[in-house]
Order: structure tokens, then sequence, then C-alpha cells
């Protein structure tokens, strides 16, 4: 690697962004040709440069563009692309979804079975699968951070999902959105302390003083850095010359926040996710992160994050029979659990059999939001890559089945006037 020149490394780089960036448009494109989500299509990108499809057909190109190069300048790029990609997650999070009191005990007996009953799955097979799968990684770690992969619903997926669809408006989809919000919620809290156990190696008393700092850290952020960031930025907004400051402030308040976590024992993506939440519900804010940001997310770094991520994955060792048997088993407790239940909290909920069975489709959506969750265990040694790469292929394929379950579920609903609208209750669930 270090034998080439600096010019010819730089132009291999220059060939690796323009690769990246032209297969994730690529694939993106023709999956919403098909009805998907184009963030599907930029994993299955991801996955496709990869070793698992690029370097299996051909081994020398795949040598050549990808490893014939030092990969810490990628591997830098995609981290930004993570870090960024939190706070723009966070930033476009409405909070008002979980503040909403209109369906919220629905809401939130889904979020919580939707939540518990995959976890408790993950962490039952995490448990039995650990000795085959993962014998060099800690037990409590790997037990709870498969729970906890299981368990995650993918909110800016499943809100595209029910744009793309024109099912936003129902009832039954404004239930999903306020469950999947919640459990995205809780699913991140359970993970921070997933990782602060496994990094303070289960000891009682380290392990109190990280989560007291990061209990710490993020209570000075709400009412101490919140308020001056927000006055800064707000008389920045006041003269249009000062939006790249404005622009500028919000990208360094992204990278401080995630070093700070990153310096308490967490991952750097809790910090991002944290001050983009606390900007949230400025929404100037987020319009113009959208405006000067959101395609550079977009069209480069997510790409290069979505790259790396497959690239970790090695689907060729999902070929033999007992890999693919890992598989089926984590597929069916993902599936299974979470199905179950938001299934079963819909019906007990009120709702009716169709509308309930598609509240619990739409909370398996997993998508983008796994891949994250997936990239940070594998980074902090939580799961080795055999397990990841099982994982990676579960979140791809409960995400694509997501569109056409629905549309076959609902049928009549997707009529326009078939279904209850604007957050109102059928009359089983008002009853």
């Amino acid at each position: 690697m270090s034998a080439l020149p600096p010019a010819t490394q730089l132009a291999i780089l220059v060939l690796q962004l323009t690769l990246i960036i032209a297969a994730a448009q690529l694939f993106g494109t023709l999956a919403e040709k098909i009805g998907q989500s184009k963030v599907i299509g930029e994993i299955v990108a991801g996955i496709a440069l990869g070793p698992s499809v690029l370097g299996m057909l051909s081994p020398p190109t795949y040598h050549f563009v990808f490893q014939s190069v030092p990969s810490q300048s990628m591997a830098l790029l995609g981290e930004l692309g993570l870090v960024l990609l939190m706070f723009q997650i966070g930033l476009e999070f409405d909070l008002n979804h979980v503040k909403a009191r209109k369906n919220q005990l629905l809401s939130v007996a889904v979020a919580l079975a939707g939540l518990a009953l995959p976890f408790a799955l993950g962490a039952g097979l995490g448990w039995y699968s650990r000795p085959y799968l993962a014998p060099d990684s800690g037990q409590l770690g790997y037990i709870l951070f498969v729970g906890v992969s299981l368990s995650v619903t993918a909110v800016p997926v499943l809100a595209r999902i029910l744009i793309d669809l024109d099912i936003a408006h129902l009832y039954c989809s404004r239930v999903a959105m306020l469950a999947a919000a919640m459990t995205d919620v809780l699913a991140w809290l359970i993970l921070a302390v997933v990782v602060a156990l496994v990094s303070s190696r289960a000891e009682p008393g380290r392990f109190a003083w990280q989560m007291a700092g990061l209990a710490a850290y993020v209570l000075a952020c709400r009412w101490l850095v919140r308020p001056v960031l927000l006055a800064w930025l707000t008389w920045l907004a006041r003269s249009t010359a000062h939006q790249g400051a404005a622009l500028a402030t919000m990208v360094a308040a992204a990278l401080l926040s995630s070093l700070a976590t990153a310096a308490l024992g967490f991952h750097s993506a809790f910090g991002a996710l944290l001050m983009g939440l606390l900007l949230s519900q400025r929404r100037a804010l987020v319009q113009q992160w959208r405006q000067q940001m959101g395609g550079f997310l977009g069209v480069v770094l997510m790409p290069v994050f979505f790259m790396l991520a497959g690239a970790r994955a090695d689907l060729g060792s999902m070929s033999s029979w007992r890999s693919a048997a890992w598989f089926g088993a984590f597929f069916v407790a993902a599936v299974g659990g979470k199905f179950g239940g938001c299934y079963l909290a819909a019906r007990l909920g009120g709702m009716d059999r169709r509308q309930s069975g598609v509240v619990a489709i739409l909370m398996n959506t997993r998508g983008l939001m796994e891949l994250i969750v997936l990239t940070i265990g594998l980074d902090l040694g939580l799961i080795p890559t055999g397990t990841y790469s099982a994982l990676v292929c579960m979140a791809v394929v409960t995400t694509l089945m997501t569109v056409p379950l629905v549309k076959y579920w609902m049928g009549p609903m997707l009529a326009p006037g078939q279904a209850p609208a604007d957050g109102e209750a059928p009359d089983a669930a008002r009853a």
C-alpha cells in the first residue's frame, strides 16, 4: 500500500468516492422504481461494493480500488458521515410525536410490547448462540446487544414509507409512527447502558460513574449549552449574511458533542444524536440544515458510511447451512417478536385485526437505524463479524418486505376514505 506514490493514492481515493456515489445513486433509484425506500438501495449498494459481491466477482478489481491504499481516509470520512447523520436524525426527530396526547396510551403499549418481546427473544438467542458465534465476546455485552439490535425500528425509513404509500394520515399509521419514535428513544437509552456496562467491564463503581457522567453531560447540555447555543443561533438568524456561521456552529456543536460522549466511554454517535435532539424544536434550524447540508450528507457521506458498513459484512460466510440457520433464527426472533408484541398490544388496545397487522408490519421496519446500531456494536467489539453479517441481512430483508406486506395486508384500506384519518380512532378503538 505505502509503495504507491501520493498522487496515485489520491487518484484511487477519488475513484473510490466516485464509485461509491454512483453506485448509491443507481441502486437508490432502482429501489424507488420497484416501490422500495431509497435508503434500502443505498445499503444494498454498500454491500455490492464490498467483499461479499465485488470482492467475490472480481477480486483484483476490489483489491485495486478498495485495498491498494490505506483505508484511514475513507474510514474517517465514514465516521464523519455517521456523526453528522446521527445529528440530522436527532435534528429531524419530531418530539411532538412523543408528547402528543392523542392515541398516546395505545402507542405506548405498542412501543413497549414491540420492544420487550423482541428484546427478550434476542437476549435468549444471544445467550444460546454466544458459544457458537461469539465465544471471544463478553457474555453480558453480547447478550444485551443482540436483544437491542432485534428491538430497533427505523423512524426515518418508516416515515418515508408512509409518505410514499400516501397512508401517513391513517389512524394506524399515526399509532405506528408514534410507537416507533418511542421505541427508538428507549432502544438508544438501553444501548447507552449496554455500552457503559461493557466499557466499565461490569464493575459496579465504574459503571455508576460512567452513567453519572453521561447524565451530568445530558443535563449540562439541556440547561446550559442549549440556551446559549440557541441564543447565538437566533442572533445569527437575524441576518442572511450569517447563515454560514449558523451552519458552522451546528456542525461544530455536533462534532464537539460526539467527542465528549466518546471521552465519557460511549460511542461518538450518542453525542451527535443528543445535540440534534436539543435543537430539533427550532424548525428554522432544521430547514437550514436540510437546505445546506442535507444534499452533501445524503449524496456523499451517507453512501460512504453504507459502503464501509457493507464492506464489513461477510455474506460469503453465510453460505454454509449453519450460518443460514443462525440467520433464520435471528430473522424469526426479530420478526416474530416485533410483529407478535405490536399486534397483540394493538388488538388489546381496541384496533381491529387489519389495522393491528398494519401497525405490526410497519414496526418491523429497521433499515438505517439498525445498520447504525450494528456498526456501533461492531466498532465496540460487542459482536463479531459473523453475527454482524447475519444481522445486516436481517435488517435488509425485514425492511424490504415492509412495503409489499403493507400493501397486501391493507387491501381496501389503501383506497381513499376506507380508513379513519387525521388521528381519529375507529369505533372499536374509541369504545
